[in-house]
């Protein structure tokens, strides 16, 4: 079982925001690090027909004021993890 967990957080409205590498750092953690840990472990719980779990966040799922880049991760991580759940279902 590989349970995608790591994550960090951010408050501040986006247009009061001057150093955008706040958010890409934010994005290679929340999105990025689940995606790749995903692509490493992939082989191995395919053949022993493991589980993968992806954690994300009721921001996931709707916009909220004052979480706009987290809202954004949280979203690319729940999309990317229910096209794959779609992709995999052949796999069981």
């Amino acid at each position: 079982m590989l349970i995608n967990n790591a994550g960090m957080s951010m408050h501040a409205l986006f247009d009061q925001i001057t150093d955008l590498s706040t958010f890409e750092r934010l994005m290679r953690v929340n999105f990025l690090g689940a995606m790749w840990c995903t692509h490493a472990a992939l082989p191995a719980l395919k053949e022993s027909r493991g589980l993968v779990v992806g954690m994300s966040s009721l921001a996931g799922k709707t916009g909220v004021p004052g979480r706009t880049t987290y809202c954004a991760s949280k979203f690319a991580l729940s999309g990317f993890f229910e096209a794959l759940r779609i992709e995999l279902e052949p796999a069981g």
